[in-house]
């Protein structure tokens, strides 16, 4: 991921939870605090609640005290016995058609903030697979092929080791002519081991040499 696009999708982040935040609290102050159904017919009892609307069994309203308030009531048959309570206390409830506009804006408050979370997840696992492949990839061989591999491979189309290629060298010369190294009262190699971790060019570096070798 670009410089670029990891800006653009921090920003795209940071706007979603700016959003959410900026929702709920519009959603907190419009509908105010949230109080047990056994607290709110309480203060009905004490006087203390001076407005309420009624929607299914979401009970909104005002306090005497002119703070907003909302509570959950008890299920629809049992409704009944809560207005009659009201009235006797002086306050007549009024009554809201129910809608699914309330749920849509929860799920809505609840979803921002989980999608601005997959995306900085996501961000941060990309991240970190990249940094766990340039950490796999160091301490490789600059070897390099520079040729195609369906023809012979010489120690030209190896780049990036040339003190190995200039020790190896010494072996193609005599492989090419070993007679010339017998009559001076050399011994044949019986093989050579080429030390070195993989992915260091090992294998390349013996290609090259058969190649030179022919």
């Amino acid at each position: 991921m670009t410089r670029f696009s990891r800006q653009n999708l921090i920003a795209f982040v940071l706007v979603l939870i700016g959003v959410a935040a900026f929702l709920n609290l519009g959603q907190i102050g419009r509908r105010g605090e949230q109080l047990e159904f056994r607290t709110f017919m309480e203060m009905v009892d004490k006087g203390e609640i001076a407005e309420v609307t009624i929607k299914g069994q979401e009970i909104t309203g005002v306090t005497s005290r002119q703070s907003r308030f909302r509570t959950v009531g008890p299920a629809p048959e049992f409704q009944e016995s809560v207005y009659h309570s009201l009235v006797e206390h002086g306050i007549t409830p009024n009554f809201a058609e129910s809608s699914d506009e309330s749920l849509w804006f929860t799920a809505l408050v609840t979803l921002v903030p989980m999608v601005a979370f997959v995306l900085l997840f996501v961000w941060f696992m990309r991240n970190v697979q990249g940094a766990n492949n340039r950490a796999l990839s160091f301490g490789k061989s600059r070897a390099r092929m520079l040729g195609d591999g369906g023809r012979r491979v010489t120690f030209d189309d190896v780049a990036g080791i040339e003190e190995s290629k200039e020790e190896l060298s010494e072996i193609v010369e005599f492989l090419k002519d070993p007679r010339k190294f017998t009559r001076l009262g050399g011994r044949i190699p019986k093989g050579v081991l080429l030390m070195g971790s993989p992915g260091t060019g090992k294998t390349l570096l013996a290609r090259a040499v058969a190649g030179e070798a022919g």
